[in-house]
């Protein structure tokens, strides 16, 4: 490593002492076309950036003891529809935003986890149910909630003081930035164009750095045969490698990924489906993957989430299990 960093100062010595003509700043103000040595200085410069960023987000390994903990007992209704997770009021903390019929709960840890918000839904109810599903995503520096409840999405913004919501016009449902599904007429599940391989819901993730500070692209899902698929694609930060899949059966739609103990392989977090909901299993995935840990809950876990929830700089896993009407809130480390 030591001697990477030693290549990579030299190469930043040599741009910066090159004569100023050639230099990349000044060839964008120059009236003629660069020349071939202006390109080529370009092009190394635009190289070592990308090489300090990857050596930047090399992760270091933390110890992690998996075990359950139940933290509180929060006053959310179990139907959840969807979650996402963000630090909208920028404190440190992430929060996780829980979607439900009516409206949506902001849940912060203070002391202990607390509902610190709940923004209603704008438009009018149009079924209860418990099956209610849907989709939540960070856009723009705000939550994008849109439940099958409902017509229209949620924007959930953070004005200074307080959790804010907005309307939205009728869309499909935003599972990813660059992935949008609709909903298959009377189900509860999404159409992804493929016969049978309809979703309950799909998660991706690209900013989770392997080993050498690359960035593969993460894409999990729950198949509406209750599959669990993770779809990996390595160095996606230069040019996306072959996709590696991942697949299991019997497995409910509560599901999160992440790196937590930071060894630069991804985590899966998934429960069992139907009469064993109430069990998490922890899968660490790479060329071979193995379970890392397993927890049998006393009811069912209806939703997963992780995140720098207490501002630590290290990762949370946080499950929401079913307690009557209301929500326990326990910590998987």
């Amino acid at each position: 490593m030591n001697s990477r960093r030693r290549y990579m100062a030299a190469l930043v010595f040599l741009l910066s002492s090159a004569p100023a003509a050639a230099k990349p700043a000044d060839v964008a103000s120059a009236g003629p076309s660069p020349t071939p040595m202006q390109d080529a200085l370009t092009a190394l410069q635009r190289r070592i950036e990308a090489e300090q960023q990857r050596l930047a987000r090399i992760p270091t390994p933390v110890a992690v003891r998996w075990k359950g903990k139940k933290l509180v007992t929060v006053d959310v209704s179990p139907d959840i529809a969807a979650v996402a997770v963000a630090d909208l009021n920028h404190n440190g903390r992430a929060e996780i935003f829980v979607a439900g019929n009516n409206a949506v709960a902001v849940i912060e840890l203070q002391r202990v986890p607390k509902v610190v918000a709940s923004v209603r839904f704008t438009d009018p109810l149009l079924r209860r149910s418990r099956q209610n599903v849907g989709s939540a995503l960070l856009q723009d520096a705000s939550i994008v909630v849109q439940v099958t409840s409902h017509a229209l999405p949620l924007t959930i913004t953070w004005d200074g003081q307080n959790y804010a919501g907005a309307a939205g016009s009728p869309a499909l449902f935003q599972f990813c930035s660059d992935r949008a599904l609709p909903l298959v007429a009377g189900r509860n599940w999404f159409d992804t164009g493929a016969i049978g391989q309809g979703v309950y819901t799909e998660l991706c993730r690209n900013d989770l750095a392997d080993a050498q500070g690359h960035l593969p692209s993460l894409v999990v899902s729950v198949s509406e045969r209750d599959q669990l698929r993770v779809e990996t694609r390595p160095h996606c930060d230069e040019a996306c490698g072959d996709a590696q899949v991942y697949t299991v059966p019997s497995v409910g739609y509560a599901v999160a990924i992440d790196d937590v103990d930071q060894n630069g392989i991804a985590e899966v977090y998934s429960t069992a489906a139907m009469a064993n909901a109430d069990v998490v299993n922890v899968t660490e995935l790479g060329p071979a993957p193995r379970a890392l840990w397993k927890r049998k809950f006393t009811s069912g876990v209806v939703a997963l989430a992780t995140g720098d929830f207490d501002g630590d700089g290290r990762r949370d896993v946080w499950a929401l299990v079913r307690a009557g009407r209301r929500v326990e809130v326990w910590s998987l480390q």
